[in-house]
């Protein structure tokens, strides 16, 4: 109880004292009244009240009602609409219990600078390119978050430089009055000078790079967006991508593409069930996710782009006290038939399918399976104040957090290389950075089964 009157206030207090001239409710008990906002200056009030784990006319014990502030808290903030986010009980009014909600709204336009690399991670542009600053893509993404302030989103990308890219994404407000579902567009073109058309024996990436735009890429993809409640989500997207590659990588690499190895045209269907009990849905500490991929690629029976997969993915995360924590994680896919083109090989390598201590290695499989461990410490946690005063950047906040970290894994394939078919382990220690809107850098200091050490980064997101 001491933990509650810290967290919620005096107003709870009084509330529980005087609770007795109240008969209303059963002894130890609260009735949910009307919910009262304020920050929130463009989301609309039912985007915020949507998140409450509870609602107005609801009968709450006194500890059902702590937790019930913590999960609002909580549901609030991974809307990522918001910088900070309070829950707490207002006034006692007619026998009910107010509920306070005090929101500041994060700065959701964002006409920035950006910045691309062409490599599929921090690590394989600096290990393989030398951090070359000639593989950079340049150009400005404009993103508009919240747009009528129903939650709905715009973002638009042109980049220039190394690729040449256009992406426009758009999701809907939510339909219909219940806010179970909404709609989200994407279309996009992009060009590339480089191809990465193979894997080597010993799990390097194989490059091609013409004079000339050797890949020339546009998609348009619609997805409809399920979420019922406040943990689960479903999407259901369908895509056409249309795809032309350089003559040259008919000699690289015939089996690039089965069919027509340099232009392609294929449509793709994906389904996706997503669950998250977590705290928080960028960088968690409490709480559970998982995940469950289905994809049919292409409709080609005769060569061509041809394939199903699913993968899937789940992750716990557990509070040890005095600012330790733990988490276990395990994913996995696979490809049918396991007969496939190059490019449907992708297994390990890339920037959230890894094993750290192999960042530097492409592993190729038509199935693949990574389980991971860590145990981390809070260090800091401080604010450095701005002269900003709005979208809530007057202040940045940072946490660092120190970890020691196992993962394992294989992959399965039938082009066999040096890593592929056998169970390999990397471990080690890092720093995680979390900053503002939840964006964190990791620095890892990591080993692998191999004996190579090395220093490697991830950004999130």
């Amino acid at each position: 109880m001491a933990l509650l009157l810290k967290k919620t206030g005096l107003s709870l207090f009084f509330w529980v004292i005087l609770f007795p001239l109240f008969a209303q409710p059963p002894a130890g008990s609260v009735i949910i009244g009307d919910f009262r906002i304020d920050g929130n200056t463009r989301t609309r009030n039912h985007i915020i009240i949507r998140e409450m784990p509870f609602k107005t006319g609801d009968t709450l014990t006194l500890e059902a009602l702590y937790r019930g502030l913590q999960k609002a808290r909580e549901n609030i903030y991974n809307t990522k609409l918001f910088k900070s986010v309070e829950v707490y009980p207002g006034t006692l009014e007619q026998g009910a219990l107010g509920i306070h909600i005090k929101v500041t709204e994060q700065w959701y336009t964002y006409p920035l600078p950006y910045i691309e690399l062409a490599d599929r991670s921090l690590n394989a542009w600096i290990d393989e390119h030398n951090a070359s600053l000639d593989r950079l893509s340049y150009g400005i993404r404009f993103i508009q978050k919240n747009l009528s302030g129903r939650n709905d989103n715009l973002e638009l990308v042109f980049t220039t430089g190394f690729d040449h890219q256009v992406k426009l994404l758009y999701t809907t407000p939510y339909l219909s009055r219940a806010m179970q579902s909404r709609i989200r567009f994407e279309g996009g073109t992009h060009v590339s000078r480089e191809i990465p058309y193979g894997t080597s024996p010993d799990n390097r990436q194989e490059y091609y790079q013409g004079t000339e735009m050797s890949w020339r890429q546009w998609y348009l993809s619609a997805g409809y967006i399920i979420r019922k409640g406040i943990h689960k989500s479903e999407w259901l997207t369908f895509r056409l991508d249309h795809i032309k590659l350089a003559d040259t990588i008919l000699t690289l690499n015939p089996d690039f593409f089965y069919g027509n190895p340099t232009h392609q045209y294929f449509p793709t269907l994906s389904y996706k069930l997503r669950y998250d009990k977590a705290d928080n849905v960028m960088y968690p500490l409490r709480g559970y996710n998982y995940e469950i991929n289905l994809k049919k690629q292409g409709l080609d029976l005769k060569g061509g782009v041809n394939s199903a997969q699913v993968t899937s993915q789940g992750n716990y995360y557990i509070p040890l006290g005095n600012d330790w924590f733990a988490s276990a994680g395990l994913k996995g896919g696979i490809t049918l038939p396991f007969d496939q083109p190059y490019y449907n090989t992708k297994a390990m390598g890339y920037e959230k399918d890894v094993i750290r201590g192999y960042e530097n290695y492409l592993i190729d499989g038509h199935a693949f399976l990574i389980g991971t461990s860590e145990i981390k410490r809070r260090l800091f946690h401080f604010n450095i104040y701005t002269p900003v005063q709005e979208g809530g950047l007057n202040s940045i906040p940072f946490s660092l957090y120190l970890k020691a970290f196992s993962d394992a894994g294989r992959s399965w394939s039938n082009r066999p290389t040096q890593l592929t078919n056998k169970w390999l382990w990397g471990g080690g220690i890092g720093l995680d950075i979390v900053t503002i809107y939840d964006i964190s850098l990791s620095i890892n200091f990591a080993i692998n089964s191999q004996g190579e050490a090395g220093l490697f980064f991830h950004k999130t997101p």
